[in-house]
């Protein structure tokens, strides 16, 4: 915040009372969302994850395995096919109580442990328990990149150099949401960008080896992935194999919401360029696109309008912190790389954590505690 905004001061022991408050309060959500029947495990993941997992950690043959991204496939299959009961039993509490607790650290990591606790709690309310499925484990993996690269943007900042090792670590980071989902596989270009715009105007030289890092490092993982789809199919295979294509046609035909279903007779037909004829599209009615643009935009911001006024009010008053411009610049990116084609609530499931730490920030933002929490890292 600038100096010259109003602060409250706030002494340590009521920040920690009230974080120990915010927490509870937590505690009392996830109680009342686990309490559920475990008589059927199978309701809350996908079999069609199971089937793909026994192919991929067997190596058997099968048409639709480029289909989708193995890592939710593998780590489903392992839970609940070789994993222990109890595990298979609590794995989605599990996975919705770590992505709690990566909210948390991520507030920790921006503002202070007050704004920890009460961006759990926004979560909590405002992300609800939906078992082991896709979204649910890119939730997970987003929020470890977010939480790694606010991590390392504060230690940089508070030892005034690079290291390569942290930036290696973010690049992994990333590369396992690659593994998952293909949206966030130009951040890493971006986000160098962004930190080659900041050395530049710091007046010191550009961390040439650690951007490289960055940029690599997240494609490196994916060259397993690839060598299984050329051997597969004699075909390079980078992301999913033709999962998006629909979403592509219709996204240049100027829908707003996925459409469901075998879309065959609309667009390209399958042996042309699918992407050439989206763009073909787009520039010969661009009004049509740019409108489709705006209400797609519209539409995500209207599924929880109050935290993202809060998350862009937040990126306005730390808009000098580095920590802050990057979280901001992952969210605008994930909103506008989902907004070029057709959306549904769904896809920002992975969103919303990231936003509640904004808006929690923003909130926090005129108490500043005692010790000064607010100006380092938890």
């Amino acid at each position: 915040m600038r100096p010259g905004m109003l602060e409250v001061k706030v002494p340590v022991r009521w920040e920690r009372i009230a974080t120990a408050i915010l927490m509870a309060c937590v505690a009392i959500v996830l109680t009342t969302a686990l309490t559920r029947s475990r008589t059927n495990v199978g309701s809350y993941f996908s079999y069609f994850d199971l089937a793909m997992a026994e192919n991929l950690l067997h190596g058997l043959p099968a048409a639709s395995v480029s289909m989708n991204l193995p890592m939710q496939s593998v780590v489903t299959g392992l839970i609940f096919n070789h994993g222990p009961f109890w595990l298979q039993q609590w794995a989605p509490e599990l996975l919705w109580v770590g992505t709690l607790v990566l909210v948390f650290t991520l507030g920790c990591l921006l503002r202070s442990l007050l704004c920890g606790g009460l961006a759990a709690l926004l979560m909590a309310l405002a992300v609800p328990f939906s078992g082991f499925y896709f979204m649910s484990v890119y939730a997970f993996l987003v929020l470890l990149a977010a939480n790694v690269m606010v991590w390392a943007a504060g230690q940089e900042q508070a030892e005034r150099a690079s290291a390569s090792w942290r930036y290696a670590a973010l690049g992994l980071a990333l590369g396992l949401t690659l593994l998952q989902r293909s949206p966030l596989f130009l951040f890493p270009f971006l986000l160098a960008g962004y930190l080659w715009a900041l050395r530049c105007r710091q007046g010191t030289p550009a961390p040439i080896k650690e951007i490289f890092l960055l940029c690599a490092l997240p494609f490196v993982l994916l060259l397993p992935w690839m060598r299984l789809n050329w051997l597969s199919s004699g075909e390079w295979v980078l992301f999913e194999h033709g999962r998006a294509r629909f979403n592509i046609i219709t996204g240049a035909m100027g829908y707003v919401s996925t459409l469901e279903g075998c879309l065959v007779d609309i667009g390209p037909s399958a042996r042309d360029n699918v992407l050439f004829w989206a763009v073909t599209q787009g520039l010969r009615h661009p009004l049509v696109y740019l409108r489709a643009f705006a209400l797609r935009l519209w539409t995500v911001l209207s599924l929880h309008p109050w935290l993202m006024a809060l998350a862009v009010f937040s990126g306005w008053l730390f808009r000098r912190s580095p920590r802050h411009q990057q979280v901001v610049l992952l969210a605008a990116y994930y909103v506008s790389i989902h907004c070029l084609m057709p959306v549904k609530p769904s896809y920002f499931d992975a969103l919303w954590p990231v936003v509640a730490a904004l808006a929690a920030s923003s909130l926090t933002a005129l108490l500043r505690p005692a010790s000064d929490l607010g100006k380092r890292t938890c």
